[in-house]
């Protein structure tokens, strides 16, 4: 059953990511403000970080496709940005420390670039029309917000999820993890 432990994490968190959009969109406070969850981003990033670094691309990619299918009308956005932004940030923790902090805080950074990226595709095509200040206050600052809470409450259970069971060598591999 360990062996199944993190790609069922990795779909429990896409559906959560999914049901949380669908309960908390819309006008939900009152505001105009665009919260978007970034769950799996989250995931990625502490997977590339205490896990294993190949395997945590891999899941980005499958990830990123089906999120691609899923919600997108760019296919290949997040197929691609998911695994280039865990990259980037897998690279920069080689010379930070990875404590827990450290990996929020860059897990957090991972959100502000996947968002900007996302936004620069979204203006370039024409989807959106928020000037860079309208996207900073109506979906950057609450998505940080969001995604920060959350990381107070998952980080630790993360953390331990991918230290028991990502760098495990004996006792067999886990799936994508040869």
């Amino acid at each position: 059953m360990r062996k199944f432990a993190i790609p069922l994490a990795a779909a429990l968190i896409f559906i959560v990511e999914s049901v949380f959009v669908s309960i908390f969109s819309g006008n939900l406070f009152n505001s105009d403000w665009i919260v978007v969850p970034r769950f799996i981003m989250i995931f990625l990033v502490f997977f590339a970080v205490y896990g294993k670094y190949w395997p945590a691309l891999w899941y980005g990619m499958v990830l990123g496709l089906v999120y691609d299918i899923t919600y997108t009308e760019i296919l290949g956005i997040y197929l691609f940005m998911y695994p280039i932004v865990t990259y980037m940030i897998s690279k920069t923790m080689k010379i930070l420390q990875n404590n827990l902090l450290i990996v929020s805080i860059m897990s957090l950074f991972s959100i502000v670039m996947l968002e900007f990226i996302v936004y620069g595709f979204n203006l370039i095509l024409g989807f959106t029309d928020f000037t860079v200040q309208e996207f900073l206050a109506i979906r950057l600052l609450p998505t940080l917000l969001l995604n920060a809470i959350v990381l107070l409450v998952a980080a630790y259970p993360l953390k331990q999820l991918f230290l028991k069971n990502a760098t495990e060598d004996s006792g067999g591999d886990t799936l994508f993890m040869k």
